[in-house]
């Protein structure tokens, strides 16, 4: 009777699985926070927080870069020229036979 079954096995194999019903309703991918990844919400606090940053961080750069140009300083803090304006004054003065010692 061993025989037979092996037989029947290797002659007449089992009928393949039926196909799926193109009605049945088509399963949604599982949940990501359920597989272990991080949800949405989590992911776009970081985002949001990490552009404010950024900003902040440039507003600062360039109040600094504002107070520098104001104060007429340099990048480390040396004294500038002041360049033409109601801060500068043009004297010009002629000493009398002053081109001989040139």
């Amino acid at each position: 009777m061993a025989g037979l079954n092996l037989r029947r096995r290797f002659i007449m194999p089992s009928p393949p699985p039926a196909p799926p019903s193109p009605f049945t309703s088509i399963s949604s991918p599982p949940d990501s926070s359920s597989s272990g990844g991080m949800a949405t919400g989590p992911i776009v606090a970081i985002s949001v927080a990490a552009c404010a940053g950024f900003a902040i961080l440039v507003a600062l750069a360039a109040l600094f870069v504002a107070w520098r140009a104001r104060t007429r300083r340099g990048l480390f803090g040396q004294v500038k020229a002041p360049g033409a304006g109601p801060d500068t004054t043009l004297v010009v003065t002629d000493v009398e036979g002053s081109t001989t010692l040139w």
